[in-house]
């Protein structure tokens, strides 16, 4: 018994010993190594939100500056709807963009307060909701001055459907636009290209379901 309290004493000097070699003085201040561990944990946090925000507003300063050069060479207003990846990221992590309703409000809100003015709409976008891309399509083409798209990379989707609507396209040479292939359907149910529904409807009516009781 005396050994093994002897044992028990020892190791307890020893973690004790380990505790307090376990403290950093900085500047007089004593912080543990869980301070410490606490406090590069907070700073990985907020670099992981401030850092790509950061990253995303001198993107845009850097697209305004060259929007206005734009304006300025060509005599058109323009306009930008561009949905990257790589723009907004949060703890790595890349946030993928489409085409909505926020997109749709802003795009028309621009056509209509330069109404008089010829407009140009670079577009770099996945595609998105059909019903946004429908919106911008139809204000882009009841626009009473001249509307040009440029495509410097691809445009899909719904981004094709407002390409479309524009007076004039002018599309780098290995830029693509893609098939317009609207998916009808929710997350849950299952999405379906509309051709699908339209086939579906037309079927029924040739041959009416027969429904029958189970009892």
């Amino acid at each position: 018994m005396g050994f093994k309290s002897a044992c028990w004493r020892t190791q307890a000097v020893l973690t004790g010993n380990l505790r307090r070699n376990f403290l950093v003085i900085i500047d007089s201040v004593t912080l543990s190594v869980w301070d410490l561990t606490f406090l590069l944990f907070v700073f990985l946090f907020l670099y992981a939100i401030i850092y790509p925000q950061s990253q995303l507003k001198k993107i845009r300063m850097q697209r305004v500056a060259k929007i206005k050069a734009m304006e300025k060479r060509h005599g058109y207003k323009v306009l930008t709807m561009i949905h990257r990846r790589e723009a907004i990221s949060y703890f790595g992590l890349p946030a993928y963009q489409f085409i909505d309703e926020e997109d749709a409000e802003q795009i028309l809100s621009w056509i209509r307060k330069y109404r008089n003015y010829p407009l140009e709409l670079i577009l770099h976008t996945p595609g998105g909701q059909l019903h946004a891309s429908i919106q911008i399509a139809r204000a882009l083409k009841n626009h009473p001055e001249k509307t040009r798209v440029l495509i410097p990379h691809y445009s899909m989707s719904g981004g094709t459907i407002i390409a479309l609507a524009a007076d004039e396209i002018v599309m780098d040479k290995d830029a693509v636009i893609g098939p317009i292939d609207p998916q009808v359907g929710d997350l849950i149910r299952g999405l379906f290209p509309a051709p699908s529904w339209i086939y579906a409807a037309e079927t029924k009516k040739k041959k009416p379901l027969k429904i029958r009781p189970l009892l």
